[in-house]
């Protein structure tokens, strides 16, 4: 169920990519991406994550830590916490975000949300018809990474 979820999770990016016609890495403007899909991106204090997807009613946004200031990291958040949202991942009420949440135990026929929306991510920002041709060479060597 894990591996199914993570799958498709990727297949809905690329058709998002497919359907966006992003076929340049300079096309990836991934605010850009967020608003055109109904989420607005915007920087607020936020303690102990990176990005947070709040919906309430027909708005929805995606709050990045005003802390984070590497660039890849803010996309990679960005990226993320868009999964959830295409996903249609269920989702915290914003009243519930500050409760405490409880240590939850490893089941592998449970859907693994986390792994989906970064799956979805690292598709969005690397879609694998801009990224597979650089890793097919012969023979294989050290000077692309």
């Amino acid at each position: 169920m894990r591996k199914t979820g993570i799958l498709e999770a990727r297949c809905v990016a690329r058709a998002l990519v497919y359907r966006l016609g992003i076929s340049a890495a300079e096309h990836i403007r991934i605010e850009a991406i967020a608003k055109r899909l109904g989420a607005r991106v915007v920087e607020a204090q936020l303690d102990g994550a990176q990005a947070q997807l709040v919906r309430s009613g027909t708005d929805t946004k995606i709050i990045v830590s005003d802390k984070i200031t590497d660039i890849p990291v803010r996309r990679f958040s960005i990226a993320h916490e868009l999964g959830h949202f295409v996903l249609n991942h269920p989702f915290v009420p914003a009243p519930s975000l500050c409760d405490p949440v409880s240590a939850r135990r490893y089941d592998p026929e449970m859907r693994d949300y986390e792994a989906e929306a970064n799956a979805f991510a690292g598709e969005l920002l690397m879609p694998y018809e801009l990224v597979h041709a650089w890793c097919e060479t012969s023979p294989v060597t050290m000077s692309i990474p």
